[in-house]
């Protein structure tokens, strides 16, 4: 995946836009590696074909949601949704390993090498283009440029390019996060779409530059102080610099009567509009109807009021009740909202939702995760409850409390966009017996991978809350546990994966547990498996295979077994099965290891390491 790598994100109604945009790159730039990130459905009877291959890669941005893209997409109008993917489109192509990414929208025209641009590359992360970079004069430019600028960003996200470094993926992560909890045109609550979120970027990521040569990015926004003329060999040129991209927003509409304000009498702009306008028609295809958008209506073809989207977004229960809201019929969101503007209207109560918790995973499939989270302390919950809604791969919660915990935790699940169940448990073996009862019932129900966790505190040590953290982000994080996954697909002798930094020496960190551990290894035989392992997970979170976890859930240890809960830190049975899940994983034939800390993008694979010294814990082989 060298060289550089140009996406785009668009429905079918802008796929004439798009052909333009393919054809002004690939002119400018072949060599170049060309992605279509399409937000839609074809059309009845289309044909893909007609367009395809100018596209080196065509992605359906549902393959990068591929667990809640209904429910997710469902939110958005078609401006919000083709903004909303770029983050994770771009964050697919930094984890190929594309060295240098450019988005462009596809209403956008390359007129000339892009070259010095991609040079800047070199030596910053993340380069951006200003909507304005000259002061306005009249009062009228001021209020149609700056203060618009100010309302919707001070950057156009028309165009964004990063080189695949740490400054870029931490950027494209945090981006990707946000566009997917709120990618809106919301500007009374300070966002629009994708693009408002980058006024903040400067401040919060380093290597970002902001590029003033006035021959990127010309468009209606700043032809108030960009002059464009066309020079006696051919060449357009603004402010004296040559034409690099034009971004031809709303043509046929406000973009139209912008121009008009601010060319005024300058032909050389009207020449290149209507250029523009020549070129779509050549790339337009009859058989797309008139704003086309599939996820623009429901199933019955009735178009998808703004109201019902607003409705499904402001309230996640409703996720909860109806799997697919784009379904008709009698039991479905669309009734639903059609009951409850007949009932506003008559001045009565809202109709009643039907069972919540209607969602399933239908028979787990090969890369369906099983999250196992115990809550000892529910107000630590809504982190973890936080990373689990933004994975958009396929997965069911599983928690485990204790009865007096159990409201608590049913009001921080409320709305919760995955199936899940809670497992009410005696307060018994800390986080670790719970988890041993659960298991058969996540291998019954065909789970390949297992997330473990739970809400640590560790009140005993001022830094938990870094402890809990770093396990936290390091597994559960979308992004992360996305690679995870992925690693443990392409690594078959790999069977329980933790943070770098948290799988520790065995020898050095038995504690009080040796004893206890080895009755354990040998009860499920890792002799005869072929030795012992040499590292665990500390902490007792993990991502695992479930057959790594086979051998321990066969020697169905009693609960009885088990000391009740009184605080401590060592010796007991739990902590003793904290290292027997590593010879459990070895009885299986399979080896625990590390992954990087932020792994996306860092180029690292999966490590077989074993920590000697931890700074949560002293080493126990070394007397103090």
């Amino acid at each position: 995946m060298s060289g550089v790598h140009v996406f785009t994100s668009f429905t079918y109604s802008y796929l004439s836009r798009a052909r333009v945009l393919a054809k002004s790159v690939r002119r400018r730039h072949p060599d170049w590696t060309l992605w279509a990130v399409l937000v839609d459905r074809p059309p009845p009877g289309f044909d893909d074909r007609l367009w395809e291959g100018e596209f080196d890669h065509v992605l359906d941005a549902a393959d990068l949601f591929p667990g809640v893209w209904r429910q997710w997409i469902f939110k958005h109008h078609i401006v919000e949704a083709c903004t909303a993917v770029k983050g994770h489109a771009l964050l697919h192509l930094l984890s190929l390993g594309a060295e240098k990414v450019i988005y462009l929208d596809p209403d956008i025209a390359v007129f000339h090498d892009l070259g010095d641009l991609v040079s800047k590359l070199d030596t910053h992360s993340i380069v951006l283009t200003p909507h304005q970079l000259d002061p306005n004069l009249a009062e009228s430019e001021i209020a149609d440029n700056e203060l618009t600028s100010m309302k919707y960003g001070i950057y156009n996200l028309g165009f964004l390019a990063v080189r695949n470094d740490g400054n870029a993926v931490r950027m494209a992560k945090w981006w990707a996060t946000r566009l997917y909890h709120a990618c809106y045109d919301d500007v009374t609550n300070g966002i629009f779409t994708d693009q408002k979120y980058f006024d903040i970027v400067p401040g919060l990521f380093g290597g970002v530059h902001v590029e003033r040569d006035p021959g990127y990015n010309v468009a209606s926004w700043n032809l108030s102080r960009r002059d464009i003329e066309i020079s006696p060999g051919g060449e357009i040129l603004v402010n004296g610099s040559r034409l690099r991209f034009y971004h031809f927003t709303k043509i046929n509409s406000d973009g139209d009567s912008m121009t008009e304000r601010y060319a005024g009498t300058n032909l050389a702009v009207y020449e290149v509009w209507n250029w523009y306008k020549r070129e779509l028609r050549g790339m337009e295809l009859e058989t797309i109807p008139n704003r086309y958008w599939r996820y623009g209506q429901f199933e019955d073809g009735t178009a998808i009021p703004r109201a019902a989207r607003l409705v499904w977004r402001t309230r996640p229960e409703l996720m909860a009740c109806f799997p697919d809201p784009f379904a008709s019929g009698p039991d479905s969101y669309q009734s639903w909202c059609d009951r409850r503007e007949t009932a506003r209207r008559d001045g009565d109560d809202e109709p009643a939702l039907p069972a919540d918790n209607a969602r399933s995973i239908e028979g787990a499939r090969g890369d369906a995760v099983a999250a196992v989270v115990h809550v000892f302390y529910p107000e630590l919950l809504a982190e973890i409850r936080d990373l689990l809604t933004a994975y958009t791969g396929p997965l069911k919660l599983f928690v485990t409390t204790t009865r007096d915990k159990a409201d608590a935790v049913g009001v921080a699940l409320r709305g919760f966009s995955h199936p899940y169940e809670v497992g009410i448990f005696e307060n018994r073996g800390r986080d670790v017996l719970p988890f041993l009862l659960t298991l058969p019932r996540l291998m019954a129900e065909g789970f390949d991978f297992i997330l473990k966790l739970h809400t640590k505190k560790s009140t005993h040590r001022r830094d938990g809350g870094r402890w809990r953290r770093e396990l936290l982000t390091g597994l559960a994080e979308p992004f992360e546990l996305q690679w995870t996954i992925g690693r443990l697909q392409r690594r078959p002798d790999v069977g329980m994966v933790a943070p770098e930094g948290h799988v520790l020496k065995l020898s050095a960190y038995w504690g009080s547990n040796e004893a206890r551990t080895r009755v354990l290894a040998q009860r499920m035989g890792v002799a005869q498996a072929g030795g012992e392992p040499e590292a665990f997970v500390a902490g007792s979170m993990f991502v695992a295979r479930t057959a790594a976890l086979a051998p321990i859930a066969s020697l169905r240890l009693s609960p009885e077994a088990f000391e009740p809960e009184s605080g401590q830190t060592d010796g007991t049975l739990a902590h003793a099965v904290e290292r027997a899940f590593a010879y459990s994983a070895a009885a299986a034939g399979l080896r625990v290891a590390a992954k990087p800390a932020l792994a996306l993008g860092s180029g690292d694979d999966l490590a077989l390491v074993a920590n000697e010294t931890y700074r949560f814990a002293p080493r126990s082989d070394i007397a103090a």
